[in-house]
């Protein structure tokens, strides 16, 4: 929210306390017939739907307004800095669910923008970082570079991960949801007032359709896996569309060398449930090791990208000499590779053997009873040296003995 205020009021509003709405900044867009900014509570927003909810959904609501207090302090300070997340429902009688009130992107997320010699401030969208950064510069905007664009990406996962997290489905990821800062490259995520908890109705987007959700099924977490993982790969190639997974296939990110895996184990398994969690594409973004079970899934076609560029970034053979070609053509550029162990070991290559479990294991020769051990040349010292001890040691017992005895014997007399 702007300036990260509070809001003061409680969860549930009517119109009437909320005060008196200044003009729309935005009307008839998805759900909502208009988003008014609350003449007396700066840095909020009343977003009015367009057609009215059901008590049920109220509930939902209020749920969702709820759920950042049982965040770590952590998690919370990301879903209030990076997403519009609803402080309050909006209701009237007869009516349990008006709208709700949503923080508003702080001033960061705009810049002027010069576009057909024309210019105004407006929110920067995620949509110009799937672009070239000279296109960003053509037009006013500061041009982030790829360390700009991973911290970017890095942010967005944050959000996702907290979403995730809390079970929630956003299934909306998509360049026009999201806004970006080129000051310093943080993220705001908009409408967040219609997340739901653990399905809901698929979004359609055209260019991002997940082709293991079915067009008529529900969008659930490992839609929402697929979707940021889209997104992620488009901002940090500035590529559009499919594209954008050749690039990830042969680019380089020497800080960050477990990203390019994650991503393409997200955006091309073949087993929709083994796509990896937003958490571990937040640490990969981060620099940190994937730990990818074991076996590794596999990969569904990638429109656009050859099998041999993609068997190059699985570090699959027989591909040497197909990618050879293809880099010769000037169509893929190097594969770096990072190796990656399974789940629960070092990220480091292996030095041993494969075992193929699949054939017999050859017969063990039986092994002869080792003799038995001898006594070694230092052993035989150490029992003489021993025996002599004891030796002494008795003899000092019996003079004593005798000499006491003698002692007691003349005093006696």
């Amino acid at each position: 929210m702007s300036g990260n205020a509070a809001w003061p009021l409680p969860g549930v509003v009517t119109l009437a306390d909320i005060g008196a709405l200044g003009p729309a900044i935005s009307e008839n867009t998805g759900q909502s017939i208009a988003i008014q900014p609350l003449s007396g509570r700066p840095g909020f927003l009343a977003k009015i739907y367009r057609q009215p909810r059901p008590a049920q959904d109220g509930d939902r609501l209020d749920a969702l307004i709820a759920a950042p207090e049982t965040l770590s302090a952590a998690d919370r300070a990301i879903v209030r800095a990076a997403s519009s997340w609803p402080v309050a429902r909006i209701t009237r009688a007869g009516n349990a669910v008006v709208g709700c009130v949503i923080p508003a992107a702080p001033e960061r997320f705009k810049t002027e923008v010069t576009v057909g010699g024309v210019s105004a401030a407006q929110h920067v969208e995620v949509d110009w970082l799937a672009k070239p950064d000279e296109d960003l510069r053509q037009v006013g905007i500061a041009a982030p570079g790829p360390a700009g664009r991973v911290a970017v990406c890095r942010n967005l996962a944050e959000l996702a991960e907290v979403l995730e997290k809390l079970g929630l489905v956003y299934s909306d990821w998509s360049y026009s949801n999201a806004f970006w800062s080129p000051v310093d490259h943080s993220v705001f995520v908009i409408d967040i007032d219609g997340c739901q908890l653990g399905k809901m109705p698929n979004v359609h987007q055209p260019s991002w359709a997940d082709p293991l959700t079915p067009a008529g099924g529900d969008a659930d977490r490992y839609t929402d896996r697929f979707r940021v993982a889209l997104l992620v790969s488009r901002c940090l190639t500035a590529k559009r569309r499919a594209d954008a997974i050749g690039g990830i296939a042969t680019g380089t990110w020497p800080e960050q060398p477990a990203a390019p895996d994650v991503l393409l184990d997200m955006l091309l398994a073949a087993d929709r449930e083994r796509r990896p969690s937003i958490g571990q594409l937040r640490l990969a973004l981060a620099g940190g090791p994937y730990f990818r079970p074991a076996p590794r899934t596999p990969w569904l076609p990638a429109p656009g990208v050859s099998d041999a560029v993609l068997r190059a970034a699985r570090g699959e053979g027989p591909a040497v000499a197909e990618t050879a070609g293809a880099l010769a053509s000037g169509t893929a550029s190097a594969p770096r590779k990072v190796p990656l162990k399974p789940f629960g070991t070092a990220n480091q290559p292996s030095r041993k053997s494969v075992v193929d479990l699949s054939k017999p294991l050859p017969t063990l020769e039986p092994v002869a009873p080792a003799p038995a051990a001898t006594p070694t040349r230092g052993a035989r010292s150490r029992l003489r040296s021993l025996a002599l001890s004891v030796f002494v040691t008795v003899l000092t017992i019996v003079a004593v003995t005798l000499a006491v005895s003698l002692f007691n014997a003349l005093f006696e007399r």
